[in-house]
C-alpha cells in the first residue's frame, strides 16, 4: 500500500504530523493485514523524510521522487 502521493504539508502544519499520520494508518492497516508492504513518501513531494520515524515493522519501504537530471 502506498499511502500518499506526493504529500505536501500545508503551510503552518507541523512536519511532524505526517509521521504521526504514517503510524496512524500503519497500525490501522496491520491489525487487518500483516503481510503487505507499506510504502511512505516524505513532504515536500516525497523528499523531505527528515519528519518520519519507521515504526518497527518488516514491510515497509520509502519512495523517493527524484525530477532533476
Amino acid at each position: 500500500f502506498e499511502l500518499l502521493n506526493e504529500p505536501v504539508l500545508p503551510r503552518g502544519v507541523a512536519k511532524e504530523t505526517l509521521g504521526t499520520f504514517y503510524k496512524d494508518v500503519i497500525a490501522a492497516i496491520r491489525s487487518v493485514d500483516q503481510g503487505h508492504m507499506v510504502i511512505l513518501e516524505g513532504d515536500k513531494y516525497a523528499h523531505g523524510f527528515d519528519m518520519l520515524v519507521p515504526p518497527p515493522d518488516d514491510n515497509l519501504m520509502y519512495s523517493f521522487h527524484y525530477y532533476n537530471p
